[in-house]
């Protein structure tokens, strides 16, 4: 039996509870799943954001269960505030080239005919 005190965090891996294990925080995984087989224990919520959560039905989880399967929320989540800051260094490049843009010098009046 394995215990762990604190929390569990992965970056595009899987934790695996195997029979008989503790953790007495919270389980999360960012594009990685979660599974409980029986008897694992989790004191705290579990989460998996583009992945999945698979537990047994003797597992036993004591605060909230959350699952956004697939890896389009991930890239949903990066993506779209990157794409708002080039938006906003595109239209200051814009600014900056439109205020350095040589202005017409207009004809004097001798010209004018």
């Amino acid at each position: 039996m394995s215990e762990v005190a604190g929390d569990i965090f992965t970056l595009n891996g899987r934790v695996v509870l195997e029979q008989g294990a503790q953790v007495s925080g919270d389980v999360a995984t960012l594009i990685g799943d979660v599974r409980l087989d029986d008897g694992a224990k989790i004191a705290g919520d579990v989460a998996a954001i583009g992945g999945n959560v698979r537990r047994s039905p003797q597992a036993t989880i004591a605060g909230d269960v959350s699952s956004m399967g697939g890896a389009g929320w991930v890239i949903l989540a990066f993506a779209v505030p990157l794409l708002v800051v080039a938006g906003l260094i595109a239209l200051v490049v814009w600014l900056i080239r439109r205020a350095h843009r040589p202005q017409p010098f207009p004809a004097s009046p001798a010209q004018r005919v």
